[in-house]
């Protein structure tokens, strides 16, 4: 769930685009971006950074991903801009 969704319940189509890159990171390294946090507090403290991506993928695709992952909602990139990281 989108940072701005738990911490205000505020949702918009950023929200998607965050849960997006989420499903992204997932599948491509196999395990979540942020590991065993239990507590929402803590969760929403390390989400301020992006994680690193540990595995083998292309460096276009780690830092479309990181885009899709950033904190604050008004710098994380639309639906359309992630359009032009994956179609163009």
């Amino acid at each position: 769930m989108a940072p701005e969704v738990l911490a205000e319940s505020r949702f918009s189509p950023k929200s998607d685009v965050w849960s997006l890159g989420v499903t992204f990171y997932r599948m491509l390294c196999g395990e979540n971006p942020w590991k065993f946090i239990k507590d929402q507090r803590e969760w929403l403290r390390r989400v301020r950074q992006v994680p690193p991506m540990n595995c083998s993928v292309p460096l276009w695709v780690k830092t479309a991903i990181g885009k899709m992952l950033t904190f604050d909602d008004g710098l994380r990139p639309s639906v359309q801009d992630i359009e032009h990281f994956f179609i163009d």
